[in-house]
């Protein structure tokens, strides 16, 4: 019944998130202090450059499964991946508030969902505001026109960009109910591991 974090780089060693196993686990301890209970996993995926193959992921994620249980850390893990719409699957598409082109213009968010059948991911830091400014306004934004379908860290560490996510959860039952909380980081993400539709 915890929280489900969608997006996150705390497989060690593969990008520019978590540099080691030993960071991984406390960014896994800090993520079940915040009320996590299932973390998907999204490595960087690049045209560009060398990546984590999915075999990769899951043999790393397994590695790091089997630590966090031995530490009684109560997290799951599951495999993702920061991918491109050609593969087939319907994207989800990440941090949509740092977007200027979609952000820009009204209208252009809601035309770019209708057009493609996305889903729009908001990082949590920048409701909260730690993101900056421009990041605070775009992301409340498209929140508040219920344009968002989920919520997530996109933790890199266990310092500056760390899995927290109590703060934003508080705003979010503040301002728009604790329903619409529960929805964006429990419900939605829990359909995305389930293979269902989202609410």
């Amino acid at each position: 019944n915890g929280y489900i974090d969608i997006h996150c780089h705390m497989l060690p060693a593969v990008d520019d998130g978590s540099s080691s196993m030993e960071q991984s686990i406390r960014m896994a301890k800090q993520a079940a202090m915040e009320g996590f209970s299932d973390i998907i996993l999204t490595p960087h995926q690049k045209a560009d450059r060398k990546c984590v193959t999915y075999e990769g992921t899951l043999r790393r994620m397994q590695l790091l499964q089997n630590r966090v249980d031995e530490l009684r850390i109560p997290v799951r893990f599951h495999p993702g991946a920061e991918i491109i719409s050609s593969y087939g699957y319907l994207p989800v598409l990440a941090h949509v508030e740092r977007y200027l082109s979609v952000n820009s213009e009204s209208g252009r968010a809601q035309q770019l969902k209708q057009n493609t059948g996305c889903f729009f991911q908001v990082n949590a830091s920048s409701l909260t505001g730690e993101a900056g400014f421009a990041g605070k306004n775009a992301s409340r934004k498209i929140v508040r026109q219920g344009l968002a379908d989920f919520i997530a860290t996109d933790s890199h560490n266990d310092e500056g960009r760390s899995p927290r996510i109590s703060h934003c959860a508080q705003w979010l039952e503040k301002k728009l109910g604790r329903g619409e909380m529960e929805r964006l980081l429990v419900h939605n993400p829990r359909a995305v591991l389930d293979d269902c539709p989202l609410e």
